[in-house]
């Protein structure tokens, strides 16, 4: 795998929502940061892509870091090339591709599937869903991790929908997390078979 810099505002998301609460906390974290802890952080954390023809690359993982990193007004970041989709010309191809290799999430704030034109060009203009802010919070206090599961953070997200209200995501995510914790306790069986699962603390 090829690893290079590039503009982030040149980079496209494969998915349509993130989580507003999780990347405002990155972009806390990243902001105590000094110039040389944030160069190596960046440097430590590549930016998977898809590429295709003309310098198009498709993020496929850290689309919080990447938007955390616009918000803190930082240009570049580091890619890590994972698949070199360059010789395919057309999009209907392209995309073909990319949903039968798991690159593609075209999922609402709700979990409803939409079309893939409805995924953003830009990283700025990634929808806001709370239970990805959520499920980013448990993975950090080490509930889960992630394997080579395609989007699981999505799948971890979409147990929360039902029983947590978003609202208290984005106004108390402490209280949020402690209401999930619960959850997963009273429901061992199912979140047991979800990817990644560690340990109920």
């Amino acid at each position: 795998m090829s690893h290079t810099s590039i503009r982030i505002h040149k980079l496209h998301p494969t998915q349509i929502t993130i989580g507003f609460t999780a990347v405002n906390e990155r972009v806390k974290h990243l902001s105590h940061m000094t110039r040389d802890e944030l160069h190596t952080h960046i440097r430590d954390h590549h930016v998977p892509v898809v590429s295709w023809p003309e310098w198009r690359y498709y993020i496929v993982d850290h689309h919080h870091l990447c938007r955390a990193l616009r918000d803190i007004e930082v240009e570049e970041a580091e890619l890590v090339i994972v698949d070199d989709l360059s010789d395919i010309i057309w999009p209907s191809e392209f995309w073909s591709l990319m949903e039968s290799k798991k690159f593609v999430h075209p999922f609402w704030p709700n979990g409803e599937k939409r079309d893939l034109i409805d995924i953003p060009q830009d990283i700025m203009n990634l929808k806001n869903d709370p239970y990805r802010s959520l499920t980013t919070f448990l993975r950090e206090r080490g509930i889960y991790s992630k394997d080579q599961t395609p989007y699981i953070e999505f799948q971890w997200a979409d147990t929360f929908r039902w029983a947590i209200a978003p609202d208290l995501i984005e106004s108390d995510h402490l209280k949020a997390i402690e209401q999930a914790m619960l959850l997963i306790k009273k429901y061992p069986d199912r979140y047991k078979s979800l990817p990644g699962y560690i340990v109920t603390k």
